[in-house]
């Protein structure tokens, strides 16, 4: 929920932006499929050009800072990736006084019961419906791509 109204609401002021979902499972091809014959070939990457689509599927990691190489956008929205460096707004179903924060935390998002909670450092407590100063903070922090190898 919370990526998804972050990119609408930064389409909505005009910038292009990507998203990356870390995993931790593999969406593996449909057995039998042709890229997944093609993977079992020996291809170590795959790509189904469709009518609307480009699906570019690498059978290995590929580190983050790498992942839209040659692709401009003004923003790329990470979800997960926890034990990174970075940026990072941190979500949590207690208050901000016991959420256990790394570094790196721009804002804390609770629940609309714990709104009025604090955290440490200062850092901004903040809701789902706060996502105007969500995309401030993302507008005014952001940091190159090119700075995470991950």
């Amino acid at each position: 929920m919370l990526i998804e109204a972050l990119v609408k609401e930064l389409k909505k002021r005009g910038y292009s932006v990507a998203t990356v979902k870390n995993s931790k499972e593999d969406d593996e091809d449909t057995k039998s499929s042709d890229t997944w014959r093609q993977r079992e070939a020996g291809a170590e990457a795959t790509a189904l050009l469709g009518p609307e689509t480009t699906v570019v599927r690498s059978y290995i990691r590929i580190p983050l800072n790498e992942v839209f190489h040659g692709r401009n956008y003004d923003f790329v929205l990470v979800e997960g990736l926890k034990r990174t460096r970075l940026p990072r707004f941190w979500c949590t179903s207690t208050s901000a006084e016991e959420a256990s924060l790394p570094e790196g935390v721009m804002a804390v998002i609770v629940w609309e019961k714990f709104a009025k909670s604090k955290a440490k450092d200062s850092i901004p407590v903040l809701t789902l419906k706060d996502i105007g100063k969500l995309a401030d903070i993302i507008e005014a922090d952001s940091v190159p791509l090119a700075n995470f190898a991950v």
